[in-house]
């Protein structure tokens, strides 16, 4: 850490068998005995090769308590073990960690969870891409027009006419389209799932789209003056946290209720409603090949505010989700989905499912619902 203060703390490495309520217990009291003066505000504790916690405080510690910190062991799983304490939004000159196939979620955040570290400059920087024309009756024009059509009633501005599709061409954004589809394939042992979603968007930044792909939005206003992002009809700005210009904190405006990702439909009709600055008259629409497993949540938001700074569901504690999510019904049957609470008969909150595997679904609370059939009937047995 060489930021002289920080209002979040990376915390690790710990055995993964220590249970997660036992570690968060551990943190808990740790940060009372030698921090009392920075109460804590949110505990995140994850758990892969070995757990590790994200601290956030309630209000800025300086780097000499931290340095503090590293320096007392932590009593857990009773042994004495040592832990390192660092900065969780990284350091100016540190290289990256949080980078993921070239990419750091945090560096065009400046409010919710920005990454301060060191970043290589995008793959795609000196890309270029070309449009070609495909005919509206070929094999492939006539499947994305018949599939475009599909939802043709729904369009709220009547019903739409499809009058050109080209393909983009742009082999740098193709790599490194397959370097992630490398990258999901080795992390989980099978190959990634690739859907075709349609994505709306303001048509003036298709350029930027078309050279660099999709990016989820920052959580910083455009300024008129930024050369970037500044008269273009924007929501959220281009740049990264780096910036100059684009230095205010955008702000919720019956926008972006499900959080600072990436917006993509099954539908044409639910992304046309995202269609902003149409040139010559004609609305542009971009369909995306999409990999990796969407996170399904079962319930209604509790506000239409409360997801709006939510930057990534791996941020997201079963805590966060109870208060932002009325769910629907808890799942009790065979039919619970990814990112479902299952609930005990008796009222308890097992965990929310990460896996749903043939007998039984792994929860994110590392507990294990086993499935039972008893006639009609489903019957969960939990364990640890």
């Amino acid at each position: 850490m060489t930021r002289p203060s920080t209002k979040g703390l990376w915390m690790g490495l710990v055995s993964p068998h220590i249970p997660e309520e036992e570690l968060k217990n551990v943190v808990r009291a740790f940060m009372q005995n030698q921090a009392a003066a920075y109460p804590i505000c949110k505990l995140q504790v994850l758990c892969t090769h070995y757990s590790k916690a994200h601290i956030f405080l309630e209000k800025e510690m300086p780097l000499s308590v931290v340095k503090q910190l590293n320096r007392v062991p932590l009593c857990v799983g009773g042994a004495s073990t040592s832990v390192c304490f660092d900065d969780f939004y990284g350091s100016p000159f540190q290289k990256c960690p949080k980078t993921i196939a070239g990419f750091c979620r945090g560096q065009n955040l400046r409010f919710t969870q920005p990454c301060w570290c060191k970043h290589e400059p995008r793959r795609t920087e000196r890309a270029k891409y070309s449009l070609k024309p495909l005919p509206l009756d070929g094999a492939k024009g006539d499947e994305i027009v018949s599939k475009f059509m599909a939802s043709a009633h729904h369009f709220y501005t009547g019903l739409p006419r499809v009058t050109a599709i080209r393909a983009i061409q742009n082999h740098v954004l193709q790599q490194c389209h397959n370097d992630y589809r490398e990258y999901l394939r080795n992390k989980h042992g099978e190959e990634p799932v690739c859907q075709e979603l349609y994505h709306g968007t303001n048509n003036n930044i298709l350029d930027v789209l078309y050279t660099h792909g999709l990016q989820p939005p920052s959580d910083m206003e455009p300024s008129d003056a930024c050369p970037e992002s500044g008269q273009k009809g924007l929501c959220t700005s281009l740049c990264t946290n780096s910036c100059k210009h684009c230095t205010r904190k955008h702000e919720w405006n019956r926008c972006h209720m499900y959080g600072l990702g990436i917006y993509l439909a099954d539908m044409a009709a639910k992304s046309n409603r995202y269609v902003s600055q149409p040139k010559d008259g004609k609305l542009r629409m971009v369909v995306c090949s999409v990999l990796g497993k969407s996170y399904q949540v079962e319930g209604h938001l509790k506000g239409g505010s409360c997801m709006h700074d939510v930057v990534d569901v791996r941020a997201v504690t079963d805590e966060d989700m109870d208060e932002m999510i009325e769910t629907c019904q808890p799942c009790r049957a065979p039919r619970a989905s990814l990112g479902a609470m299952i609930v005990g008969s008796d009222g308890e909150k097992w965990g929310r499912v990460v896996s749903d595997e043939a007998s039984c679904w792994r929860l994110s609370s590392g507990r294990v619902a086993k499935k039972m059939q008893r006639g009609h009937e489903m019957v969960l047995e939990c364990r640890k």
